[in-house]
């Protein structure tokens, strides 16, 4: 009796096979007219909006205040012009970045004009086992007319939820001070005790002290760092790769079967 092997390349059979892709970490805006942002009026309270960067929530955007002093003349910003975007790229890192798209700019012309942006939010965490562990600031991306002077620089906070007895954190700041050459455009402090929630705070500055001197501030990020990110799904074969699997185990077992009974002959 012959027998007829059929030989299915290994690279062709794993490639039929196939295996279905893991699922990681995401952004997700809830309450945002656009897919891939939220505007700084979204995330307040009454707009209902938050976003979720690797399992952690910043939302209820509260005390927004957006001012700007140009020649002595004091006008309020527009905070619908402010775009937040979450960043996933580091699962133990969530983190948002502000869009400020000339909210935070002063023309410098007479000197001594500045604008600023505060605000508080919260932060938690929606794993029951990930603890927020430490907090930080990133300076982005910022202008200036002259080379040797004007200020740009955000400060920020993390302190304890209501009702909580957690020590409060410390106060950070990065800044680009062109008058001292001063400039610290990351910075992080680690809690002393890990919790799930938080109120941060932000406090963003631009100064131009003397005249022709345009100040722009135009990014920065808020970030918080966390004991473990979200648990990413294992890849489950589909049926069909299953199947392919199971003739790949008999094509070998054949294989093998023919090769013993041509030695034994």
């Amino acid at each position: 009796m012959n027998t007829r092997i059929i030989r299915i390349p290994l690279l062709m059979a794993l490639t039929m096979a196939g295996t279905a892709a893991p699922v990681g970490a995401a952004v997700i805006y809830s309450g945002c007219a656009n897919p891939n942002f939220c505007t700084l009026d979204e995330l307040t309270p009454g707009g209902g909006g938050s976003i979720t960067v690797d399992g952690v929530v910043f939302s209820d955007f509260i005390n927004i205040d957006l001012t700007r002093q140009i020649g002595g003349n004091i006008s309020f910003g527009n905070t619908a012009n402010i775009q937040v975007f979450g960043d996933d790229s580091d699962v133990l890192r969530p983190t948002i970045t502000f869009v400020l798209n000339g909210e935070l700019a002063v023309p410098g012309l007479a000197g001594s004009d500045d604008a600023m942006l505060d605000l508080d939010f919260s932060v938690a965490t929606t794993d029951a086992s990930a603890r927020l562990t430490g907090y930080g600031l990133q300076l982005g991306v910022r202008t200036f007319t002259l080379l040797d002077q004007g200020v740009a620089e955000v400060s920020g906070d993390a302190e304890n939820p209501p009702g909580t007895n957690i020590p409060s954190t410390s106060f950070l700041r990065v800044e680009e001070d062109r008058r001292d050459g001063m400039l610290v455009t990351m910075t992080s402090d680690l809690f002393d005790v890990s919790q799930s929630s938080l109120e941060g705070g932000l406090d963003a500055n631009v100064f131009a002290d003397v005249a022709n001197n345009a100040v722009s501030l135009e990014t920065f990020s808020y970030f918080v760092t966390q004991s473990s990110g979200p648990a990413v799904q294992q890849p489950v074969p589909e049926p069909a790769s299953i199947a392919v699997w199971s003739l790949l185990a008999l094509v070998v077992g054949g294989c093998g079967w023919h090769r013993r009974k041509r030695q034994a002959a």
